[in-house]
């Protein structure tokens, strides 16, 4: 008889064990999937934040649509500037309120947006070119400060790079937890079939033999509970969108992504490696006893 055939016959009446070990690691593998799912949205913000070709000058408010007007002109002679947009304060408030259009903005007047001057930067101008031209243009009278995301790139990069190492240490704390989880559940399995595996035993089963359906069980609690953790993720992640995505995407110029398929298959498969190996050195410690 196949070792699955064995432990779905063994473990069809000790189903309750079973759902309770696969909920304990689902909640630990929910942690993980949410710390996972912060990560790879840091890390498409960097990439889209560093790839922006852009600056954005923003007006002095006493500066008249004439002057901004003379402003962008100067700058579509400028090298390395592809193409340039001046956005008056009633454009932008018009266009703020196409992406987001809630009672509080359509009250407030049109000054309160800021006129602005975009700036479209050619491929591969390099980021001390774009550097160079933001400082002079932010040294012009009619220019109050000039947004280059550099900043803010730098920002999410070093925000990324401490959620890679908080997930690698969340990681270490879930595998551990998820194989403690497991090795208990197949110690109560093991006292409780005692008699069946003494006589296979006493038959001449090898301990391979009765490993097997107990590492299969192992096996599906660790997977069945990542499968759970990544599917409530996933559940909750499309709650999120529905309700905040343009918020999102007007905020960080992108809207955010699930994980990635082979990321959701590799916590599956990581749960059921970890139950298999758990349930392996669970039953090898017993058999040595």
């Amino acid at each position: 008889m196949k070792a699955v055939e064995r432990a779905w016959r063994g473990g069809r009446g000790e189903w309750r064990m079973h759902a309770v070990s696969a909920v304990s690691a689902a909640v630990a593998f929910l942690c993980l999937a949410f710390a996972l799912l912060v990560v790879v949205n840091l890390s498409r913000l960097e990439q889209h934040w560093a790839s922006i070709g852009k600056l954005t000058a923003f007006v002095v408010e006493r500066t008249t649509e004439s002057d901004a007007m003379q402003i962008s002109r100067a700058l579509k002679a400028t090298p390395g500037v592809s193409s340039v947009r001046y956005v008056s304060s009633e454009v932008a408030k018009s266009e703020m309120l196409e992406h987001s259009a809630t009672p509080l903005l359509e009250s407030l007047p049109s000054s309160a947006f800021p006129a602005a001057i975009e700036i479209e930067l050619d491929e591969g101008i390099g980021a001390e070119r774009a550097k160079e031209i933001a400082s002079r243009l932010g040294q012009h009278p009619g220019i109050e400060s000039v947004e280059t995301y550099a900043q803010w790139t730098q920002r999410v990069s070093r925000f990324a790079e401490a959620a890679n190492v908080l997930a690698g240490f969340l990681s270490l704390i879930v595998f551990l937890a998820v194989v403690t989880m497991v090795s208990s559940s197949t110690k109560l399995l093991l006292e409780r079939r005692r008699h069946e595996v003494e006589v296979l035993r006493i038959v001449g089963a090898t301990s391979e033999y009765v490993r097997r359906p107990f590492m299969v069980e192992g096996a599906m609690q660790g997977g069945l509970g990542a499968a759970c953790a990544v599917a409530v993720t996933g559940a909750l992640f499309m709650l999120f969108r529905a309700e905040f995505d343009e918020q999102v995407t007007v905020l960080l110029g992108m809207s955010p992504r699930f994980l990635p398929w082979f990321l959701s298959l590799g916590l599956v498969a990581v749960g059921a490696g970890l139950g298999s190996l758990a349930s392996f050195l669970s039953l090898r410690r017993s058999f040595e006893a």
